[in-house]
């Protein structure tokens, strides 16, 4: 560390000289001290002469700082694989008890719904059974008097005479609607599958409803329909009934089409039911298969806000799916699935 510049350059100067007078002229020349220089010229010459023994043991001590690294990279991998290891089984253990605690508390709160819904559905039976006995009694009076059979009906008292009338016609709506629903609700509601066609059901459900739509001015049309489903016909012609019945509630003043038709997706039928009504409002759209829920806009058209909700329950006991496409002011379609009967054949 303390080489001066004079002597580093002398001792390179004299590393490869043999005899003493050639290591004095060389630090007289620079000014150097004999002795030492004779030092360093012999340090030189060992290192030189030993050059390939110091690349050995250069190599050697390399070789064995890489061995080590590797043995305690290996030790510490398995170590950290050993942790882990012991980690995930922890890991494991802890899903698996919370995966038991939570199928627990869902099994319990099914029991739970499920009494809970027997319970409604018993409430809802016995309600409707009470009123359905006055309601019949007091629907058929109505009806007697609104059809002027006990006489002629006062001016002053014809249009008290048709509310009555009415609002009979939609109690009754809603007793039935209401065990309906409660039936689907606690899977009371038993389906008998049976091959069906939908060209007859459609032909059958347009006689039912043919004064009305002469009444309203509506057009049914009858498009392609699918092939044959598996399906409870008795419940689809429910959905049907209902589907067609809003649309002639919603038809509206302007153009009065109402088009059912079908097609074949996948190893599913496809039935859908448009109008061209009032649609429904963006807000309601979300909610509209809930029970009693109905369009923002259809105030003061009677409706019990339960035959979406039916229809609903009924298409998806099926196992099929159902969706509803509106806009207001141009009209809805009502789409839903049944499997086919080639299908499930197979």
């Amino acid at each position: 560390s303390g080489l001066t510049y004079p002597l580093y350059s002398a001792s390179v100067a004299v590393g490869g000289v043999a005899g003493a007078k050639d290591i004095e002229e060389v630090a007289e020349e620079y000014g150097v001290n004999t002795e030492i220089l004779g030092q360093m010229a012999e340090e030189s010459r060992f290192w030189v002469l030993h050059q390939d023994k110091v690349d050995e043991i250069k190599g050697t001590i390399t070789t064995l700082a890489a061995t080590i690294s590797r043995e305690v990279s290996h030790k510490y991998t398995t170590a950290w694989q050993l942790c882990s290891g012991l980690l995930t089984e922890v890991e494991i253990r802890r899903s698996e008890a919370l995966l038991a605690e939570s199928h627990r508390q869902l099994k319990e709160s099914n029991e739970q719904l499920t009494a809970k819904n027997e319970e409604v559905y018993n409430v809802t039976n016995a309600i409707t059974h009470d009123l359905r006995k006055p309601l019949s009694t007091l629907k058929a009076t109505i009806g007697l008097i609104h059809g002027g059979r006990l006489g002629e009906v006062p001016e002053t008292m014809g249009e008290a005479i048709d509310a009555s009338h009415e609002a009979t016609q939609y109690m009754a709506e809603l007793i039935n609607d209401l065990l309906e629903a409660a039936r689907l609700d606690t899977g009371r509601k038993m389906l008998e599958f049976r091959e069906m066609e939908f060209g007859p059901l459609i032909e059958r459900i347009a006689k039912r409803f043919r004064v009305l739509l002469d009444e309203g001015g509506v057009e049914l049309a009858i498009g392609d329909l699918p092939p044959a489903v598996q399906a409870d016909e008795s419940a689809v012609e429910k959905v049907l009934m209902n589907l067609i019945g809003n649309s002639l509630s919603y038809i509206g003043d302007g153009e009065k089409r109402i088009t059912v038709s079908g097609a074949v997706t996948d190893d599913r039928a496809r039935i859908s039911v448009a109008d061209t009504g009032l649609g429904i409002p963006e807000e309601s759209r979300a909610g509209i298969f809930e029970k009693f829920q109905r369009g923002s806009n259809v105030a003061g058209i009677r409706g019990t806000g339960l035959g979406l909700a039916i229809v609903k329950g009924i298409v998806e006991a099926h196992g099929g799916e159902i969706e509803l496409e509106s806009e207001e002011g141009e009209g809805t379609t009502v789409s839903f699935t049944l499997p086919l009967a080639s299908v499930l054949a197979v």
